[in-house]
Order: C-alpha cells, then structure tokens, then sequence
C-alpha cells in the first residue's frame, strides 16, 4: 500500500501519509503500479511496511520520451539577432537515430539549411541538448550560435524576423 501501512496511527506522520493518499482511488492505484511493474517500468519493493516504488531504466526511458514530445521552440517577443545552426555527422550504423533527430528538428520548426544542418532563429539549445543526450549522440551534434548568415533574407522570412 503506497506510503500506508495496516498498523494503527502511532505518530503525527502516519497520520500526515494518511492524509495525504487518502484522496488517491488507491485500489486503481495499484493497478496501475502493477501493469507498470509487469511492464517493468517500475520495480515495487516493501519496506517497513511501506510500498517503495522504484523506476527502471526502461522507465526513465519512457517519461524522458514524453518530456521530449512535450518540448518546443517557443518565439520570444523580440528576436535576439542569432542564428542557431545544428550540425551533426552520425555515422551510418545510426541511421535511424539519425531519422529521428531530422523529424524532431522538423517537427521544432527548424529550416533545413544543408544536409546535416538545420537553422533556427530562436534559442532552442537546451532543447537540442536534451534531444541529443536523450538520443545518445552527444558527440555527434554541434550547436553553433552566429550574428550573421550573408543572404539571409529567405530564412527571416520563414521565421518572421
């Protein structure tokens, strides 16, 4: 039972736990753990009487793919004057990795610059950052931050700078 324990209240933070998961539908709550569990995206472990619910590597794997397809370029009210250019050379044993960083930096709205490099207008390295570290191809991947792109005038119309 997740943070209770079938004794009877002996101190305040019992009583606080209580409190606390008492608002949880807990028996769908189990049942959740329980399909993670035999999905091995938790492991459920008893101590002290108290379930400890602990997250695989397969796990960590799944919430980083959500947090990364909750991420987004966002456009700030004024445009700093840089240009973001990602460049990376993965090697061809990767190609599907490869294929996947592509559609991530398409679906971001990055302009395809040259093959292997895409353009941005707006900071977007941590979300670069995140998706290469997600991705394991950390050295593979450079993030070049410049002033000026001679014959710009194509990529600030795309961007609308």
């Amino acid at each position: 039972m997740l943070g209770l324990a079938l004794k009877p209240f002996l101190d305040h933070k019992r009583k606080e736990e209580f409190e606390t998961w008492k608002r949880f539908n807990i028996p769908y709550l189990r049942r959740t753990l329980t399909r993670l569990e035999k999905q091995k995206l938790v492991e459920l472990d008893e101590k002290d009487g108290m379930q400890i619910v602990k997250i695989t590597a397969s796990g960590k794997r799944k919430v980083l793919k959500f947090a990364l397809d909750e991420l987004a370029v966002e456009k700030p009210k004024i445009w700093d004057g840089k240009w973001r250019l990602i460049s990376y050379d993965i090697p061809g044993r990767l190609h599907r990795i490869r294929a996947i960083l592509r559609e991530y930096l398409k679906a971001w709205g990055f302009y395809p610059f040259h093959e292997s490099v895409f353009l941005h207008a707006y900071p977007c390295e941590k979300q670069v950052e995140f998706l290469r570290e997600y991705l394991g191809i950390g050295e593979y991947v450079r993030i070049l931050k410049v002033s000026e792109i001679e014959r710009d005038k194509e990529f600030r119309d795309y961007f609308g700078v």
